[in-house]
């Protein structure tokens, strides 16, 4: 739990492209030096991070989040053996087709893993659909 009433505290972090401690706080956040992270696609692809959750801002935007790139993102959620589940939120002002389309491939692997052994039923309830 961040220290909410700590405001001297390192508890969250940013980072773009263009930073040039991008790398320092990447592998910051990934030692759970700071429990928030706020990025931009920075984050896609190469870093594990221990129970982190994933809240896409903006993700109407299908020209920067496309299927692929969501599905990319939201994989960096609960990456652990102790905590192999996490959440991914994808907001936005409306729901777009890449939005949808990442979430039914993100379901469809799962079940697939699932089947294969590769996923735990231990958290069975799962997030909604998106409308």
């Amino acid at each position: 739990m961040p220290p909410f009433n700590d405001f001297e505290g390192n508890w969250v972090e940013y980072s773009h492209s263009r930073d040039p401690h991008r790398e320092a706080k990447r592998q910051g956040f990934s030692r759970q030096e700071f429990p928030f992270f706020v990025t931009t696609s920075i984050m896609e692809r190469g870093i594990t991070v221990p129970r982190a959750n994933v809240v896409v801002l903006f993700a109407e935007n299908e020209r920067i989040y496309d299927e692929r790139t969501l599905i990319q993102m939201a994989g960096r959620a609960g990456r652990s053996t102790e905590r192999p589940f996490g959440e991914a939120w994808f907001v936005g002002t409306r729901v777009t087709a890449s939005m949808k389309e990442a979430e039914r491939s993100i379901r469809w692997l799962n079940e697939e893993a699932r089947k294969k052994g590769y996923l735990y039923a231990e958290k069975e309830e799962m997030a909604q659909p998106l409308a």
